[in-house]
């Protein structure tokens, strides 16, 4: 039987994984703060976004976590195809 206590614990633990899960990575599913260097795109792409510096880092990691990369890669497939086309090295 468990504990007042150890209910309490679990419970913490189990919205601490939920909030985790909220500010990672929809692509490859790191912690969006601190995000490594581990060849994401979307991280790529958000670093770009951070750099222009319109945005707090607290908004730049909202959007990166919230990212719907169906709509992402809809949009960067015609730019994937003029880059391999060589469309950017003429």
């Amino acid at each position: 039987m468990s504990t007042l206590a150890e209910v309490k614990a679990f419970q913490q633990r189990e919205r601490d994984k939920r909030k985790a899960l909220r500010v990672a990575c929809p692509i490859c599913l790191s912690a969006v703060k601190d995000h490594p260097q581990n060849g994401c795109v979307l991280a790529a792409l958000m670093g770009v976004v951070a750099e222009r510096g319109n945005l707090s880092q607290r908004r730049v990691n909202a959007l990166h976590a919230k990212v719907d990369t169906n709509k992402l890669w809809d949009d960067l497939g015609p730019i994937l195809d003029h880059l391999e086309w060589g469309r950017y090295s003429e």
